[in-house]
């Protein structure tokens, strides 16, 4: 039923991606259709170096004829009170932030905040789309889950939100983080508390959660796997008992898909 979910939401959200309507471009708009480009092209065959670079140049012409013809829209908050330099350091986009901070109004508001009083720097600092499983450690709504996995590709090839915070760092924003560390402790309300304390007491709030999104992948993992090597035994013993294979092959399949998700098999008595 899962797979379904996610294979529906895939289905959907493609769709609308592709079927959105257009409207007047505004910086905002600009980086929106460049984040739907980057899903279609993950969910399609998950993207390539060379055609996220044409992406991105064409995000970033396109931003420059909003410059030219809307230049108050570089400045502009959307319906959640978030500026484009806002919405590129959600999204990581390192080279849309660049683009937007070579205009002296954006430069000039660079510590403007949303209608949760976060700035484009604590926003790039909460790094949202490599960091939701340190919030959610289980996310089982496939609309949410869905855009995360499958333009992961890019962000891997990408990794954005240390170097969008350094560049907002020397462009003269501000620094300080009390508005971000509440507003992840507010709304991450299924962290547990050890994580929790991890967060509310951290040096460097990125760090931090960049280390525990990573430990939650990890146990997510080896649970998935660990489920499966049941699902095998529960399946292959009674092949083991009536003689079609053998203990030894079992223990060996077993083996390598601990082995291929990056994990040490689990010792054999």
């Amino acid at each position: 039923m899962k797979q379904i979910s996610i294979l529906l939401a895939i289905v959907l959200t493609t769709t609308l991606a592709n079927a959105a309507p257009p409207d007047t471009a505004t910086a905002n708009t600009v980086i929106r259709d460049f984040s739907r480009e980057i899903y279609v092209m993950a969910e399609r065959d998950g993207g390539s170096t060379a055609q996220w670079r044409a992406a991105q140049s064409k995000a970033l012409a396109a931003l420059r004829d909003v410059g030219d013809a809307h230049p108050e829209t570089l400045i502009a908050a959307d319906g959640k009170g978030r500026s484009p330099l806002m919405n590129a350091a959600i999204e990581g986009y390192h080279f849309m932030a660049v683009a937007l901070l070579a205009y002296d109004s954006v430069r000039a508001t660079i510590d403007a905040t949303d209608g949760r009083n976060l700035t484009a720097y604590a926003h790039s600092q909460l790094a949202l789309k490599r960091t939701l499983f340190a919030c959610h450690p289980v996310i089982e709504n496939p609309f949410v889950l869905v855009p995360i996995i499958v333009t992961q590709p890019y962000y891997d090839a990408h990794p954005p939100y240390a170097s969008v915070s350094k560049l907002l760092l020397e462009a003269g924003a501000d620094g300080d983080l009390t508005a971000a560390r509440m507003i992840w402790l507010t709304n991450c309300k299924d962290a547990p508390q050890n994580t929790r304390d991890r967060v509310e007491n951290s040096a460097g709030l990125q760090d931090t959660l960049f280390v525990i999104a990573k430990e939650v992948n990890t146990a997510n993992r080896l649970r998935e796997i660990d489920e499966l090597a049941a699902l095998m035994r529960k399946t292959i013993e009674p092949l083991i008992a009536n003689g079609t294979t053998t203990q030894a092959e079992l223990d060996q399949a077993i083996a390598n898909a601990y082995t291929k998700g990056g994990f040490v098999p689990p010792t054999t008595e």
